[in-house]
């Protein structure tokens, strides 16, 4: 059941990111604590150079560091663009006066300059988003269980996909996921494309949904290299 909540509280929030984006012409995108992406950005602007910048990036930097500085202060941070656009991180789920509840996602977001009364806005709606209680993670199973098998419309998947898949579905980000299976992030993205084709999905927002429709478990066995 949380895991079901966990799931329509995605698609929500991404239904809420894209109208607000729609409507008031800001570039949105929700991150987890580590500055991971959590739902598909939302009108990213042409001037900027990539939606998903990497570690390196100066725009990723000044994310997480603004997320660090919200943990403490629970307030918005307003960041420095060189495009000259008003661009922000601020909490979600989590009340300006509410110091016990951990800061689990941020949005993060990018406007023209004179946008500041719709960022405010943006910056309220989210909050008053609150995420369910995180899912646990599940048990492994014994060895000799077989691993279920999903065939899509373009293939069948393979074990490691089936893996992540899972591990989708049950809330976890890029680097939670290439943590657990001792591989690299980028293998897990190279994944998730894989996966996301073969089932004919657009998004990690509908693998979650799949995983959770299919009930695809994270307690899939795995060999241990």
């Amino acid at each position: 059941m949380v895991l079901e909540q966990h799931v329509r509280w995605l698609t929500l929030l991404q239904r809420v990111q894209d109208q607000l984006s729609r409507h008031l012409g800001f570039s949105l995108v929700v991150l987890d604590a580590e500055c991971n992406e959590v739902t598909v950005p939302s009108g990213l602007p042409p001037i900027c150079n990539t939606v998903n910048p990497d570690r390196s990036n100066r725009c990723w930097s000044l994310r997480r560091e603004a997320i660090t500085r919200i943990q403490g202060s629970r307030q918005a941070v307003n960041l420095p663009c060189p495009k000259g656009r008003c661009c922000f991180v601020s909490p979600a789920g989590v009340d300006d006066d509410d110091y016990e509840t951990p800061v689990q996602y941020v949005v993060a977001g990018s406007g023209l300059p004179q946008a500041t009364e719709s960022m405010r806005l943006i910056q309220d709606i989210f909050r008053v988003v609150r995420p369910p209680i995180a899912p646990a993670p599940a048990a492994r199973p014994a060895a000799s269980q077989p691993a279920p098998v999903v065939k899509g419309a373009y293939g069948t998947l393979t074990k490691r996909e089936m893996e992540i898949l899972a591990l989708i579905g049950a809330g976890l980000s890029n680097r939670e996921i290439a943590k657990q299976l001792y591989v690299s992030q980028s293998t897990v993205k190279t994944h998730i494309t894989h996966l996301l084709l073969k089932l004919g999905l657009n998004n990690r927002t509908e693998a979650a949904l799949y995983a959770a429709r299919e009930s695809i478990s994270s307690a899939i066995h795995r060999d241990r290299p």
